[in-house]
């Protein structure tokens, strides 16, 4: 009887070890564009199909911008080693080096000085952490640092991966992207991209009286003639040197007529209104619903021929959300969703 009270002692005093180590693994994962305060950094996410999420950016043009910040809630306090995902994107130069500060006070490392080549982990050491903490960015340089996801691990050995897949399991895991897809039904047409290619295709696929979905990865729709970058159709600009063109009035014709200011093509006036005059005419389609900040990451095919339906992500909240489709137009400017279905 002794021996079998001694056996259910050791094992049940080894069960509490190991359920409390088990409990004391802790990882914080902390994607920077779901900061409390983005400061003077800019979300981007044009390169989200390369490395998987949109990520944090100081385009201070040489001037360094205002912190990034964000709380963190510990529940064990203690010792704990920080990852930093950072791009050098000019090993040459390391130009856009930035700080990690952590209650106020900043990790003797720099990052964004690595020599690797694109994407990778860089070690902040071991910190403590208390009850509530705070976590911010702070650039040094102005000169484009990027800082993808901050990781907190309780387990001072455990480093993160370096794959694409393995690192997409822990966003979902973490709940950076959402682990359930959202189904947004079947459309008629699904037009992936907003500038004015996809977005008049979609306007008109909806007059036509077509069930459509327009798709658009940034904050707004135009492309090239959005406020991010001011390239409207300007088409020929009246100019003394086109008096011949001018006899013949060469201009865009069609759809583009309702929203473009016939007369006065000029990139830097024009140009500023084409995203509201663009999201006032996709309003007032009724068969055209609109996702805006919403990136096509995935293709689900019927056949070897045929699209089934694509799958998008949301910036920067990291919903995903599957469209089931009859026609899909590839208006992404680059092609994405060509290339994914082959």
């Amino acid at each position: 009887i002794e021996n079998e009270i001694f056996k259910r002692s050791i094992i049940t005093f080894f069960g509490v070890m190991l359920c409390s180590l088990t409990i004391a693994q802790e990882l914080i994962w902390l994607e920077t564009e779901k900061f409390d305060d983005h400061g003077g950094w800019t979300n981007d996410w044009q390169f989200l199909d390369q490395m998987g999420s949109s990520y944090l950016l100081a385009s201070g043009i040489g001037s360094p911008v205002e912190d990034a910040y964000t709380q963190v809630n510990a529940s064990i306090t203690g010792k704990y080693r920080i990852w930093v995902r950072t791009k050098n994107w000019d090993t040459t130069h390391s130009p856009g080096q930035f700080s990690l500060l952590l209650n106020e006070e900043p990790l003797q490392k720099t990052f964004g000085k690595s020599r690797s080549d694109g994407w990778t982990w860089e070690d902040g050491g071991i910190v403590s952490l208390v009850d509530q903490n705070k976590i911010a960015l702070r650039d040094k340089t102005g000169y484009y640092g990027r800082c993808d996801v901050i990781v907190i691990s309780s387990d001072l050995e455990w480093t993160p991966p370096n794959d694409r897949a393995s690192i997409d399991s822990l966003r979902i895991k973490y709940h950076a992207i959402s682990q359930e897809v959202e189904d947004k039904g079947e459309y008629d047409v699904v037009v992936i991209g907003g500038g004015l290619a996809g977005t008049l295709a979609a306007v008109a696929a909806a007059r036509e009286g077509s069930k459509t979905v327009l798709i658009q990865n940034r904050d707004q729709l135009g492309g090239n003639a959005s406020l991010e970058i001011l390239v409207p159709p300007v088409g020929v600009v009246q100019t003394k040197l086109e008096e011949e063109h001018k006899k013949f009035d060469v201009r865009e014709t069609g759809l583009i007529e309702e929203i473009a200011a016939y007369g006065n093509q000029r990139y830097f006036t024009d140009g500023k209104k084409y995203p509201e005059r663009l999201l006032k005419l996709v309003q007032s389609e009724p068969n055209l619903d609109l996702f805006l900040k919403t990136h096509a990451t995935e293709v689900i095919m019927d056949d070897a021929n045929q699209i089934k339906a694509i799958i998008a992500i949301t910036v920067p909240d990291g919903d995903r959300l599957k469209f089931h489709g009859k026609l899909f137009l590839d208006c992404t400017g680059n092609g994405i969703i060509g290339v994914k279905a082959g």
